[in-house]
């Protein structure tokens, strides 16, 4: 029996039990869900149940291609100052998250050269 959506994903229900309709589909179609994996809607509609459309991956790789901050972000090419994101220039934390080496260079520089002036006050 067809059920409402939950958070935007279709649903229904096999004998008392509820299933989401896209991850029904995958399995029936295309086979068995890693447990490390989840369905990404390729065609970005979660209401979507084609098995072409569906496709099993990481959550981390799922979040990216994401429309999130967090997929946002790490699409960035460049720093909001127009620095380029990549090789020696890009840092990336333990966190996860980038930082521009020439942009966090020119703030530490700053702040050295304030606390010299502070302490020769």
């Amino acid at each position: 029996m067809l059920k409402a959506r939950v958070g935007g994903y279709g649903q229904f229900s096999v004998n008392g039990k509820n299933r989401l309709a896209h991850r029904a589909s995958y399995e029936m179609f295309c086979g068995e869900i890693p447990k490390n994996l989840t369905i990404d809607h390729k065609c970005r509609n979660p209401l979507c149940v084609n098995p072409k459309h569906l496709e099993a991956v990481s959550m981390r790789e799922n979040t990216l291609r994401g429309t999130s901050l967090i997929a946002e972000n790490s699409k960035k090419t460049h720093c909001k100052r127009g620095h380029e994101l990549s090789g020696r220039n890009l840092i990336i934390k333990k966190d996860g998250n980038r930082r521009c080496r020439t942009c966090k260079n020119v703030h530490s520089l700053a702040r050295y050269h304030k606390k010299k002036e502070d302490r020769d006050l």
